[in-house]
C-alpha cells in the first residue's frame, strides 16, 4: 500500500529519487550507488526511489531499508527489460529494437512521477541522469514541480550532450535548481553545455562536484574476513578487472597488455568479473592472443561477494578509454571499493580517475589506450612488493575520504537541506 502523509515521518523533509539503475534485489550485481547514496541521506530525509519495473517486480518494495516504487512502461511485463540488466544506453546500443520501448519508458515515468507528487508532499526531486529522469522531472508544470536536483554520472552528458539531444540536456540543466556531477571534467562539460561562464570568469554556483562514495567499513571488514573464492586462480599473481564489459572499460587494452612478450607478464592471471555487450568480442580476442588459459571470464557476481575477490587479487586494473560514441567513465565506484579493500590499482589517466588516484602514491596512472604502458606498469608493480604495500595503505586512506558518511556531509549537499 502506498504511504500517505499521515504515515510518514513529519520530522524529515521528503525526497523523491528517480533513477533507471538500481539493484532489483539484495543479491543483484547491478550498480548500487544510487541506492547507497539514498541510504546515506536517509538520516535527514524520508526517501522514496522511483525506478523502472522489470519482470516479476511488485509495484512497491523495500530494499536495504529504502522504499522503492516501480513504474510500468510496456504492455507486457516480459518486455520490461530496457533498464536491467546493464543500464539503458548499453541495451539500446546492443539492440536498436529497444528504442521502441523508450517512449513508453518516458511516458510511464512521467505518469508515475505525477501520481506520486499528487499523493505525497515531496519537498525535493533528485533525478539521477539528465536523460530521461531529469527531463521528465524538468517538464513538470511549475505548480506541480518541487525543487529539482539533477545528478549526471557521465554517459548522459558525454554521449548525449554532444549529439542531437544536447538541447534537451541544456533544457534540464536550466530547469534544475542544482546539478551535481561525479568528476571535474564532467563539471566543465556541463558548464560548457549551459554556457554559464560570464565575462568575468565566474561560473554558476548551482553546479556541484560530488563523487559517488563507498562504505569503507563494510568493504574493509568483509575483505579481512573473506575466504579465497573457489573460482579464483590458485597460482600466479592475479590481476583483477571488475565492471561492465562495454567498450569504454578498455578490457581489450588490458588483454593486449597481458600478451606483451617483453613485459614479463607470462605468469600473471587475469580475472574479469562482469558482463556486457563486448564479452563475446573480448573472449575471442583472448583466444586469438593465446591467452585462453590465463584469462578467466567469471561473469557477474553478487555485490556482497566482491570483497572476497578484491582480497584475493594482487592488483586491480581499470584501463578506461574514450569509446567511439564519446562515452567514458566518470569515477568508477569499483575503484573506490577496491581501495577500501586495500587493493593496489593501475588505471587510466582519464575523466575522474586522477581525482582519486595520485600517480605513484596510491596507484599508477597510464595513458588511456596505451597497452604497452599498461603492460610495463603491471609488470613493475607485480615485481615490487614494497610498492604494492605502500599503495595498499595509501589506497585505504584515500577511500576513507570518499566514505558515504563524508560524501553525504559535503557542504555542496546543503542544497538538499
Amino acid at each position: 500500500m502506498e504511504r500517505t502523509d499521515r504515515q510518514v515521518n513529519k520530522s524529515k523533509p521528503r525526497l523523491l529519487v528517480t533513477t533507471s539503475t538500481l539493484p532489483r534485489h539484495e543479491h543483484d550485481p547491478e550498480p548500487r550507488f544510487v541506492l547507497d547514496l539514498a541510504r546515506a541521506l536517509s538520516d535527514r530525509f524520508d526517501i522514496t526511489v522511483l525506478a523502472p519495473s522489470f519482470p516479476g517486480a511488485k509495484p512497491q518494495a523495500t530494499l536495504f531499508g529504502v522504499e522503492i516504487a516501480y513504474y510500468r512502461y510496456a504492455p507486457f511485463r516480459s518486455w520490461e527489460r530496457l533498464a536491467y540488466p546493464g543500464g539503458i544506453m548499453p541495451r539500446l546500443k546492443a539492440s536498436p529494437m529497444n528504442w521502441l520501448l523508450v517512449p513508453g519508458l518516458v511516458l510511464g515515468q512521467a505518469i508515475a512521477l505525477r501520481r506520486l507528487l499528487k499523493r505525497n508532499r515531496f519537498n525535493l526531486v533528485h533525478a539521477h541522469w539528465t536523460l530521461p529522469q531529469g527531463l521528465v522531472a524538468a517538464a513538470l508544470p511549475g505548480t506541480m514541480r518541487p525543487p529539482l536536483v539533477v545528478t549526471s554520472h557521465g554517459g548522459d552528458v558525454f554521449t548525449l550532450g554532444s549529439g542531437p539531444f544536447r538541447g534537451l540536456v541544456r533544457y534540464v540543466l536550466r530547469r534544475a535548481c542544482a546539478t551535481t556531477v561525479v568528476s571535474a571534467e564532467l563539471l566543465a562539460e556541463c558548464r560548457a553545455i549551459l554556457a554559464t561562464a560570464d565575462d568575468s570568469g565566474n561560473t554558476d554556483s548551482r553546479f556541484h562536484h560530488i563523487p559517488m562514495g563507498v562504505d569503507c567499513a563494510h568493504f574493509a571488514n568483509a575483505a579481512s574476513k573473506a575466504s579465497r573464492p573457489a573460482d579464483m586462480p590458485p597460482q600466479g599473481p592475479v590481476i583483477l578487472f571488475v565492471g561492465r564489459l562495454a567498450p569504454k572499460k578498455g578490457v581489450n587494452i588490458l588483454l593486449d597488455a597481458l600478451a606483451e612478450p617483453l613485459a614479463g607478464l607470462s605468469g600473471a592471471q587475469l580475472v574479469i568479473i562482469g558482463d556486457g555487450p563486448a564479452r563475446d568480442e573480448w573472449l575471442a580476442q583472448a583466444k586469438r592472443l593465446d591467452l585462453a588459459n590465463r584469462v578467466h571470464f567469471l561473469g557477474s557476481r553478487d555485490h556482497r561477494s566482491l570483497p572476497a575477490y578484491f582480497a584475493a587479487a594482487d592488483i586491480i586494473a581499470l584501463p578506461s578509454v574514450h569509446s567511439r560514441d564519446g562515452d567514458k567513465d566518470g569515477l568508477p565506484v569499483t575503484l573506490l571499493e577496491a581501495a577500501a579493500c586495500s587493493l593496489p590499482a593501475i588505471a587510466s589517466r582519464l575523466a575522474g580517475i586522477p581525482e582519486f588516484i595520485e600517480d605513484g602514491y596510491n596507484g599508477t596512472l597510464v595513458p588511456p589506450g596505451d597497452s604497452h604502458a599498461l603492460a610495463l606498469a603491471l609488470a613493475e608493480l607485480l615485481s615490487n612488493s614494497d610498492r604494492r604495500r605502500s599503495y595498499s595503505k595509501a589506497a585505504l586512506a584515500k577511500a576513507e575520504e570518499f566514505d558515504w558518511s563524508v560524501i553525504a556531509d559535503m557542504p555542496a549537499f546543503s542544497y538538499l537541506c
